[in-house]
């Protein structure tokens, strides 16, 4: 339906640059819009597995998703199953929780009887690592935990109470792809966009994944709560550890395309963007010629 309606909006209206966020890579390239600001879901599924496998030890993998025909679910499962592959892990298939948490009231009880009748055991689940698609899981999966102490656990996305397992050593870690950050580049590339007519050569500005592990300092929970200020002596706050929203949420770590490596605030004003581009990413401009204007401003 969305993407009907950006392809009817981009034939009336040729010369308006769009730019999409979060989901929807695939579709955003092939509409050809400017950029797609967001994490490219099977890749992040693979890189998952990869560093997944080197936090803890398990030699039986499950992918638990709760909506197996959501494209973005089926992507991060099917990159989490190429490096179980690579890496000699059996992949034992994904587990399907077909039950709203939201309006289930008896939500976490159907998720433990699904998941444990899919595994057929009854032990510790030593050697099981489950890789889940959401933290939409995390209630009935921490209870999973407590019943099955060896069960290995990781999940995408992040919330409140992922800081409290992490915190407690019962998560490993949440994958954020930094919903804050989507929000606010497209200003700066619209804008660079509008002023210049120039765009970056890369499609897909990836703004995640990033692994949350800890929970956050409180000098970075407070920073996040005022809705990151310049904190500090004249200078952001843009720490090596990773930024978190609230307690343990979506962090504001800019990656290496983005503002941290010149220590510039996210909500920077476009002259910022005009030293960020001059720098770094002088050499992913599209035209050669601009890169020359640039250089020498």
């Amino acid at each position: 339906m969305i993407v009907d309606a950006v392809r009817k909006y981009k034939e009336v209206n040729p010369n308006i640059q769009l730019l999409s966020i979060n989901a929807g890579f695939g579709e955003s390239k092939k509409l050809d819009l400017m950029h797609h600001i967001g994490m490219e879901e099977k890749d992040a599924g693979y890189l998952v597995g990869k560093s997944m496998v080197k936090m803890a030890v398990y030699n039986r993998a499950y992918c638990v998703t709760h909506n197996p025909e959501l494209p973005i679910l089926v992507d991060r499962c099917a990159g989490f199953e190429q490096s179980m592959n690579e890496i000699n892990i059996q992949y034992m298939g994904q587990i399907h929780v077909l039950l709203d948490s939201t309006t289930d009231p008896d939500y976490i009880a159907g998720y433990l009887s699904m998941v444990e009748i899919f595994v057929g055991e009854s032990s510790g689940w030593e050697g099981y690592g489950f890789l889940m698609t959401g933290a939409s899981h995390l209630p009935a999966a921490l209870e999973l935990k407590r019943l099955h102490k060896n069960l290995v656990l990781g999940t995408f996305d992040t919330n409140d109470l992922l800081c409290e397992a992490l915190d407690a050593g019962n998560v490993l870690f949440g994958i954020d792809q930094q919903p804050y950050l989507q929000g606010y580049s497209p200003i700066q590339f619209l804008t660079h966009a509008a002023t210049t007519r120039q765009s970056f050569r890369d499609h897909a500005i990836k703004s995640g994944p990033s692994f949350v592990t800890t929970p956050p300092t409180d000098e970075e929970a407070g920073c996040e709560a005022r809705n990151f200020p310049i904190c500090g002596k004249g200078r952001s706050i843009i720490l090596p550890s990773l930024f978190q929203q609230g307690r343990c949420g979506h962090h504001h770590q800019c990656n290496q395309h983005h503002i941290q490596q010149l220590g510039l605030h996210p909500q920077s004003s476009h002259r910022s963007l005009h030293h960020l581009i001059k720098g770094h990413l002088l050499k992913n401009c599209v035209d050669e010629r601009a890169r020359s204007v640039w250089a020498d401003q």
